[in-house]
């Protein structure tokens, strides 16, 4: 089978992504999307239960459980959300055969403020970005605690702004053919404008995603009087009183149990409003551009010499 490696290091060599793709079997479905990232949830789950790592659905994925039982039918990933110390203890102890973790902390070239699980069969390239990515993954946010004060979260999310466009500039193209024009006109200005500051722009993401995440995570998750994600997401929407992280549930998933806060409520109306009203047909579309491959047709298509080099990936433009 082709590592990700092979692939990073054609690409690199000069290859073009038609032809490193042309072996591989696409992966054409919402469905067959939807299953991948089931089995990587599978793994997850039972690692956390093995561990006593808590953990929660998030998101879409949250709201997919309550209001559908599973994915939400249109839906491409699955977000899950961790206490930071469980998140920093997953992201140094979970190994798998099928699925690799990739951080900040562990891949210097790695340019996000929260984990991907990936399963190491596949090949996604999202539309905007300008390099060869990952997988099919699973997202893994870390949760941070707040002081009672309004201003500690602001400043948070004011910095994730600054830290999210940086890798913008660094990383992406602001066209997707799946964003409003509104927010495609919006991107595609920003950019040439250099809206924030050269220096601070051409920072590499080694150096700011450790510094933001040491920023965000400041305030112990246990107990502080406010808990939520601050490095990326609604921004304060997500930002609540401890008391919905005070205990843990389980909600079907899939035909799974998985878990949950038991605050969730709270947290799916203060994010989605009337969570349970589905929305009109003509806006149950993915936000999300992409597209993907199985490896295992490709392996005649890497050089035997092929030399394993460090991945260059890019942030996702909400």
């Amino acid at each position: 089978m082709a590592t990700l490696s092979d692939c990073q290091s054609c690409f690199h060599r000069g290859q073009t992504l038609l032809e490193l793709m042309t072996n591989m079997k696409t992966i054409s479905s919402t469905q067959e999307i939807q299953n991948i990232e089931k089995g990587i949830l599978s793994e997850v789950h039972a690692f956390c239960v093995k561990n006593g790592l808590r953990y929660t659905l998030y998101g879409g994925t949250l709201l997919g459980a309550i209001r559908h039982k599973g994915f939400i039918p249109w839906d491409d990933d699955i977000d899950i959300a961790m206490p930071r110390p469980d998140y920093e203890r997953f992201c140094r102890e979970f190994r798998s055969d099928r699925y690799a973790l990739h951080c900040h902390e562990n891949d210097s070239k790695y340019c996000y403020p929260f984990a991907k699980v990936c399963d190491e069969r596949t090949v996604l390239i999202e539309d905007s970005y300008r390099h060869l990515q990952l997988g099919v993954f699973l997202d893994v946010f870390p949760l941070d605690g707040f002081p009672d004060n309004n201003e500690t979260p602001r400043r948070i999310i004011r910095m994730k702004k600054v830290v999210w466009g940086c890798l913008v500039f660094q990383n992406c193209s602001p066209f997707n053919k799946k964003r409003s024009f509104r927010r495609q006109l919006f991107l595609s200005l920003c950019l040439p404008f250099k809206l924030i500051p050269l220096a601070v722009r051409r920072l590499p993401s080694r150096l700011i995603l450790p510094l933001f995440s040491r920023k965000a995570s400041q305030t112990s998750f246990e107990g502080a009087p406010f808990v939520g994600c601050a490095v990326w997401g609604y921004g304060i929407r997500e930002i609540f009183p401890s008391s919905i992280y005070a205990g843990w549930a389980t909600v079907p998933f899939e035909g799974e149990s998985r878990c949950v806060m038991s605050g969730w409520k709270e947290y799916l109306t203060s994010v989605y409003g009337d969570y349970m009203t589905p929305p009109p047909p003509e806006k149950r579309i993915t936000d999300h551009a992409f597209r993907a491959w199985w490896k295992d047709d490709a392996v005649s298509s890497f050089p035997s010499d092929v030399q394993d080099q460090d991945p260059s990936h890019g942030p996702s433009i909400p």
